[in-house]
């Protein structure tokens, strides 16, 4: 005896259903899910193209005044105590340079030492105030007491400049 096969299912009334994956909004179906995702891609593009450009801004920018007076501050102080007063001389203001290479005593060959490198003291620069081409800091050494330096720009770089001290406050305006 045979058995007859047993009937198909009836398809349900109304639209089908969306194959598993894809989107059942109405109005979208697959082709709004593959927007979204690339809505996102988009967005992450974007994100990191923004990332990238603010990296390189800051990277690129020219360093403070302040922290180019700190590191003038750091290259002195190594200079002085390795005793090298061929750099200290390459440091300082003109004025100030012309008294030491006027000195009898001045001997440009005098290297100095080599102490006084990475072992040197620390030194730091604090209260940094700049006003035109002059500027100020206090100077903190262990083991001195803090001490304020004066620098001048000459021919667009910071030097140390005892005399720029004595110059007078520019009023407002007029530097």
């Amino acid at each position: 005896m045979t058995v007859p096969p047993e009937p198909l299912p009836e398809p349900p009334a109304g639209p089908t259903p969306p194959p598993p994956g894809v989107d059942p909004a109405p109005g979208g179906g697959a082709r709004a899910g593959r927007r979204g995702r690339v809505v996102a891609l988009v967005v992450a593009v974007a994100v990191v193209v923004a990332g990238v450009v603010v990296a390189y801004v800051l990277a690129t920018r020219p360093p403070s005044e302040e922290a180019r007076i700190q590191e003038l501050v750091t290259q002195f102080a190594r200079a002085v105590d390795r005793e090298n007063l061929s750099d200290i001389v390459a440091l300082l203001c003109e004025e100030e340079a012309e008294g030491i290479l006027e000195d009898d005593d001045y001997d440009p060959d005098a290297g100095g030492t080599e102490e006084g490198g990475a072992d040197s003291r620390p030194v730091e620069a604090s209260d940094v105030r700049v006003t035109g081409d002059v500027a100020s800091a206090v100077v903190s050494r262990p083991g001195q007491p803090d001490t304020t330096l004066w620098f001048r720009i000459e021919e667009g770089r910071w030097t140390v400049c005892a005399p720029a001290g004595d110059e007078p406050e520019p009023t407002p305006g007029t530097r």
